[in-house]
C-alpha cells in the first residue's frame, strides 16, 4: 500500500508516482492512487519534493484527471482535489475532502427560494 486510506503517504509512495502515473493511462485505480498521493503531499514533510522530482508525472496526472473529470464521472470530487492539490491549493483541496457530493449536487436544485 502506497498511501493509507488515500490520504497518508508511505515510504516508496512519492518513487511509485512516475509508474502510477503510466498505469493511470488506462488503469483508473491506478489514476486515483496518485491523486491520492499528490493529495497527501500537504501532510507529509517530504511531500514537495514530488513535484520537483516528477513535474512531468505530475503534468501528466493533471492531464489525466481532466480528461476523467470532462466524462462526468459521478465520484467527480476526487479529481477536484487532485487538481486543487496539484495546483498547491493544499487547504481547498483538503477543504474539499469534507464536502460530500451530495452536497455541491447543483443538478437537483431549480432555483434558489431561501433567505440567509
Amino acid at each position: 500500500m502506497l498511501c493509507i486510506e488515500g490520504e497518508t503517504l508511505v515510504p516508496g509512495s512519492l518513487a511509485a508516482l512516475p509508474r502510477l502515473v503510466a498505469l493511470a493511462r488506462s488503469e483508473t485505480q491506478a489514476l486515483e492512487m496518485a491523486g491520492a498521493i499528490v493529495r497527501s503531499a500537504m501532510t507529509d514533510d517530504q511531500g514537495e519534493r514530488m513535484f520537483v522530482e516528477s513535474p512531468d508525472a505530475i503534468a501528466e496526472l493533471r492531464e489525466l484527471v481532466d480528461q476523467r473529470l470532462q466524462t462526468r464521472p459521478a465520484d467527480y470530487i476526487w479529481g477536484y482535489r487532485t487538481l486543487l492539490a496539484i495546483e498547491g491549493q493544499f487547504h481547498w483541496s483538503a477543504v474539499l475532502g469534507c464536502v460530500s457530493e451530495v452536497d455541491l449536487d447543483v443538478s437537483r436544485s431549480t432555483s434558489w427560494g431561501g433567505t440567509i
